[in-house]
């Protein structure tokens, strides 16, 4: 096992994803992991490994169909414009875009900026137009949109995957009343379509990450 793995295990908790099923889907994702022994967290967990190279996958194979799958979606043929966020990305300055969008909005709030604020300012405003420019001179680059524009969806992208990063999920009080009552629990699936893994010494949740259902159309991961 590298360092790399290790210290990517360490962070391994549970996270919370929502996502839009019908009731009819929601009931065939459950037959289907039923049939192969699994919750759907671990299917889900399984797949993501696969997809993305993950700190777990089932093979090069595995990984290898993953992203052909996703390669012959239409959000992964590359037709259409490239957006600055997909162009930060491919070219690893995200992180740069969106430290730098975060100081200039900072400064943006103070009333009073005195001349090494300034100077800053003039600094991060060039900084992010260059890295604009770059995108902009790429084949494929939207044309019509602006620096504020992009941006705002690149700040979209970063909340989102900033809620799950912290996310830690929560019983709600319905779902830990039901784990109070149950005795020696052996199933996979409480009340309905919610799912839990349960141990039969313990009632508390497990460290593995793992997906609730909401009784309606959308569920949790």
């Amino acid at each position: 096992m590298s360092t790399q793995q290790r210290d990517e295990i360490e962070t391994i908790k549970e996270r919370n994803i929502s996502i839009k099923l019908s009731d009819a889907d929601v009931e065939r994702l459950c037959n289907k992991t039923g049939e192969s022994g699994l919750t759907v967290s671990e299917l889900f967990q399984n797949f993501v490994g696969d997809l993305v190279d993950g700190t777990y996958s089932n093979g090069s194979d595995e990984r290898m169909y993953a992203n052909q799958w996703f390669d012959r979606c239409w959000f992964g043929m590359g037709f259409g414009e490239t957006s600055f966020l997909q162009w930060l990305i491919t070219n690893e300055s995200v992180s740069d875009a969106i430290e730098e969008w975060i100081d200039l909005q900072s400064y943006g709030e103070q009333e009073d900026l005195d001349e090494d604020d300034l100077e800053d300012v003039g600094f991060i405003k060039e900084n992010l137009n260059e890295l604009f420019e770059g995108y902009k001179g790429e084949r494929g680059a939207s044309q019509d949109s602006t620096l504020e524009n992009e941006m705002e969806k690149v700040m979209q992208w970063h909340d989102e995957m900033t809620k799950i990063m912290n996310s830690k999920k929560e019983l709600t009080s319905d779902t830990s009343s039901k784990l109070e009552e149950a005795n020696h629990v052996d199933c996979k699936t409480l009340s309905g379509i919610v799912q839990k893994e349960c141990s039969t010494n313990s009632h508390a949740p497990s460290n593995e990450p793992s997906m609730d259902f909401d009784e309606g159309p959308e569920m949790e991961m």
